[in-house]
């Protein structure tokens, strides 16, 4: 395959810099560096690539997944990969529309090399055209029990979740319990199941979610 034309976008420098220098060293043709939403849409419109490498939280603004939508309904064929830290885009936001068909979603913590974001791109551009499905993660949690976990990370106690949610403190109590269960953690007298899930949370998320 020749040489694809990819947009990376990212709000961290840092990363940016090292995803578009990997990508480039491995053989792709990086056209646009994007350090946030508007410049990724702009980016896109201008050089019309073959592959957009985005990430799902983008700062303030829409998300990586609401741009990867809008930007496919303009350039059917575009190539979509969510290069994010939350293994669950629905940690990000309960409320995310579902990303455009073919979308390759990679969970930064479980890439080992720069060859799977290579493959993962190439693999977009095919699906992309071919009208293939997307790869999106999701951990064994209800969308309702992903809204207790966020809150629960927050620190808010079961009576303002349940205040939060409009619901019982009974049925909070209840749904902790199924999400420990669903995500194993343990529970007994040397655990601290709100604790132990608040850590859990965040090894989803890679660390990045700010309460």
């Amino acid at each position: 395959m020749n040489s694809l034309s990819v947009v990376v976008a990212d709000d961290h420098g840092l990363t940016l810099s090292a995803v578009s220098d990997s990508l480039e060293v491995n053989g792709l043709t990086i056209v646009a560096r994007a350090s946030g939403a508007r410049d990724a849409v702009g980016a896109v419109l201008e050089h019309r690539p073959d592959a957009l490498v985005i990430d799902l939280d983008l700062g303030p603004g829409p998300s990586g997944i609401h741009l990867a939508v809008s930007l496919r309904e303009k350039l059917p064929n575009l190539g979509v990969v969510i290069l994010s830290g939350y293994s669950d885009p629905r940690l990000f936001s309960s409320s995310l529309p579902a990303p455009p068909p073919g979308t390759v979603y990679l969970v930064k913590q479980q890439v080992a090399d720069v060859a799977t974001v290579v493959a993962g791109v190439r693999e977009s551009v095919q699906r992309a055209s071919a009208g293939g499905p997307s790869t999106v993660p999701a951990v064994e949690l209800s969308r309702a029990q992903v809204q207790v976990l966020d809150l629960i990370a927050q620190g808010l106690t079961n009576s303002a979740i349940a205040a939060h949610l409009y619901i019982t403190e009974a049925s909070v109590a209840k749904t902790i319990n199924r999400i420990a269960k669903r995500l194993g953690v343990t529970q007994g007298a040397e655990t601290n199941t709100r604790g132990a899930l608040t850590r859990r949370y965040f090894e989803l998320v890679g660390n990045r979610r700010q309460p």
